[in-house]
């Protein structure tokens, strides 16, 4: 059962096995196709938009970048309420970070492959994350507090 809590903000991951450029371009597709784009830095991979209103919630603001990983890229969203005070639904949050990370990893696997510039890169999935793998990419979740809740 998915709890809500104030103030919660919930941090996600996804490593994915291609360059930094390409996961940006693609969360940037995702983020300006399905969401409402506010911002973007193209220096720090950083994008910042928000989800639309529901029956119940004001939507959420999201904020996303991406950090270069051995052997590809790590996606790292942190998802909080839009309206200070209002109930984080901890469910919801999950679901928009689920539909962002598909909306990536769907864009990268129709995307022709670029080699990777490091011989030693890897295609296996980051270690650092353990949790099951999703279209060679691997997810983890942390909610801000110290609990952590694995996908």
């Amino acid at each position: 059962m998915e709890m809500s809590s104030f103030t919660s903000t919930l941090e996600r991951e996804l490593f994915v096995p291609v360059s930094p450029v390409q996961a940006y371009s693609a969360l940037r597709t995702v983020a300006s196709g399905k969401f409402k784009l506010k911002s973007e830095d193209d220096f720090t991979l950083s994008l910042f938009f928000r989800s639309s209103l529901s029956a119940f919630t004001y939507g959420e603001k999201i904020a996303a970048q991406i950090v270069a990983a051995d052997g590809g890229s790590t996606i790292r969203l942190a998802i909080s309420p839009n309206v200070p005070g209002q109930l984080a639904q901890d469910g919801e949050n999950k679901q928009i970070a689920d539909r962002v990370f598909a909306g990536v990893v769907a864009i990268l696997e129709a995307a022709p492959r670029e080699e990777a510039s490091s011989p030693e890169a890897r295609t296996e999935p980051n270690p650092a994350c353990a949790s099951e793998t999703v279209a060679g990419a691997h997810a983890a979740v942390t909610v801000t507090g110290g609990v952590e809740i694995w996908s």
